[in-house]
């Protein structure tokens, strides 16, 4: 007798469980939906865990520009940002 997630009839073990009930969804995100979605408080730590899954190299491309784009515009550069090597 086969037993599944919903009405089972015999008693699964957890490994069992997570196997038979395991899904695999694709979904299109747009970027707003995430940057809408994420609270203020937790900027830094979204922020973080997602230039943790790119290449550093681009992440410190990427960083420059935003830097870059803000000194063009006149905006006040952090202490850590060597306007000079925009």
């Amino acid at each position: 007798m086969r037993a599944c997630c919903f009405g089972r009839r015999a008693p699964l073990h957890l490994k069992q469980i997570q196997i038979m009930c395991t899904i695999d969804l694709t979904a299109v995100v747009h970027i707003d939906e995430i940057t809408d979605s994420v609270d203020d408080y937790k900027e830094k730590e979204v922020l973080l865990r997602i230039l943790e899954n790119f290449d550093r190299n681009n992440v410190a491309a990427a960083i420059r520009n935003y830097f870059g784009l803000l000194n063009e515009q006149g905006e006040g550069l952090p202490d850590f940002v060597d306007a000079e090597k925009l």
